[in-house]
């Protein structure tokens, strides 16, 4: 906890400084495809997002089992550590650009070219706080212009308004088109810090599906802040059910995305208690589980 607590930190400093790599073309947007596991398919996604989905986000075993998605196309395989089999694979397959911050690991190796993750850590294995941001940031600027500002007063307010959002029975994350891939990255540092029961749904999703499942003493997060979002949300207070409208407002869509990331990640620390170790570090056998899935 304290490794994930000072990476926060870290992040919001490392951001101001970010360089970003050339971004693409829009006709290389058109043939880019973006994969990556877990958390970086979540900064994939966000790629996708921003390009108006001119570029392909997709999981890496989908395009391990049917290898014509990506035939004529530019693959760019994004990976924190680099060792992840199903990343890897397909490095050595289809010749990718590598995203990733460790420039002599597998995938490195098997990749064509190397897009550098450069922010700093704290050398200890966390629940992915300041990797996430560093590959949201390099996978979003592929596609449009980024030049983060002012971030340390973003995480400020993010962490102030995160406070004020405890979690439910179980809790939803809600997002739009560029908000989904955070709301998939809030419910994944919920398993991870928590071990806690969370969803994630797609805004219009959500009130077809999830929704007949939300009682009262569940929480619903909504990063989406549309008016229509906010009538549901009063809607389902009214039924006991507690909800939360997150709205940066900071003018730029940027700064609201790198805003939505940090209340991500401060909302599980409202759980945490006097934990000194996050949860899937002292789930040995799940993680086990884990590992031997993929790596």
């Amino acid at each position: 906890m304290d490794a994930y607590l000072r990476d926060m930190d870290l992040q919001a400093e490392a951001a101001d400084g970010f360089v970003a790599p050339a971004q693409l073309s829009e006709d290389e947007q058109r043939r880019a495809v973006f994969t990556g596991s877990g958390d970086s398919l979540a900064a994939a996604m966000l790629a996708e997002a921003f390009s108006d989905y001119r570029v392909r986000a997709l999981d890496p075993r989908e395009i391990g089992r049917n290898p014509a998605i990506v035939a004529g196309r530019s693959l760019y395989v994004v990976s924190v550590s680099g060792r992840t089999v199903a990343n890897v694979r397909l490095a050595q397959t289809h010749g990718a650009v590598a995203i990733t911050a460790v420039p002599d690991s597998a995938l490195a190796r098997a990749a064509r070219h190397i897009i550098p993750l450069s922010f700093p850590n704290s050398d200890i294995l966390t629940a992915g706080s300041i990797s996430f941001l560093n590959s949201a940031l390099v996978c979003m600027s592929l596609v449009l212009p980024v030049s983060p500002r002012n971030t340390p007063h973003i995480l400020k307010r993010a962490r102030r308004d995160a406070a004020g959002a405890p979690y439910g029975d179980r809790t939803y994350f809600v997002g739009n088109q560029h908000t989904f891939p955070v709301a998939m990255y809030a419910a994944a540092k919920t398993y991870e810090i928590l071990g806690a029961d969370a969803h994630y749904a797609r805004t219009e999703q959500f009130a077809h599906m999830e929704l007949f499942s939300a009682k009262p003493g569940d929480m619903v997060i909504f990063f989406d802040g549309k008016e229509q979002v906010r009538e549901t949300a009063d809607a389902l207070e009214g039924q006991g059910i507690s909800c939360c409208v997150v709205e940066p407002r900071l003018g730029d869509p940027i700064s609201d995305i790198i805003y939505d990331i940090f209340y991500a990640q401060a909302l599980p620390l409202n759980r945490t208690g006097g934990r000194v170790e996050v949860h899937f570090m002292d789930a040995h056998t799940l993680r086990g589980i884990s590992d031997a899935a993929i790596y």
